[in-house]
């Protein structure tokens, strides 16, 4: 957690402001591709490459071919991600595969 902590403050100080929740990138009326909080804060985490791997602008919706529906980046395991005496798996299997998170933000 100090790690996120860390992360948060130093994204504030460049954005003036802490990561939203969520963020809708929009790529046309249909269509919606969302990312978070935790996307945010990734290059303050060095994980820049990483954050730079995932495209934004796609497209999430079901009949979006674009959108990987396996993406690797959500396979990606970030131990700042995990709580150390969480003792499940890395990878969930009740949420597609994707990598195990134990933290969340709030929407307000």
């Amino acid at each position: 957690m100090k790690a996120i902590g860390l992360a948060l403050q130093n994204y504030h100080s460049v954005y003036l402001s802490l990561p939203a929740s969520t963020f809708a990138r929009y790529t046309n009326a249909d269509s919606q591709a969302w990312t978070g909080w935790s996307y945010a804060i990734l290059p303050f985490l060095d994980q820049a490459k990483l954050y730079n791997s995932i495209n934004t602008s796609l497209s999430a919706g079901n009949d979006a071919p674009e959108w990987p529906k396996d993406p690797a980046f959500a396979k990606t395991v970030l131990t700042e991600f995990r709580c150390p005496a969480d003792t499940t798996p890395d990878l969930n299997p009740m949420r597609g595969g994707f990598a195990t998170s134990n933290y969340s933000g709030n929407a307000g």
